[in-house]
């Protein structure tokens, strides 16, 4: 069995984001985007 210690969403747009979210619930979650404006929405939204 493989054991997901960290999940990674690559694109953390509209949809990217709000998967993170959920994620981040059960998973330590990394997101990375190409977009500083996305991140700074990102980060100011408690991811």
């Amino acid at each position: 069995m493989v054991r997901m210690d960290k999940v990674c969403v690559l694109g953390i747009g509209n949809i990217g984001l709000p998967v993170a979210k959920h994620i981040s619930k059960h998973y330590p979650v990394i997101s990375y985007d190409i977009s500083q404006k996305v991140v700074d929405r990102a980060v100011n939204n408690g991811l």
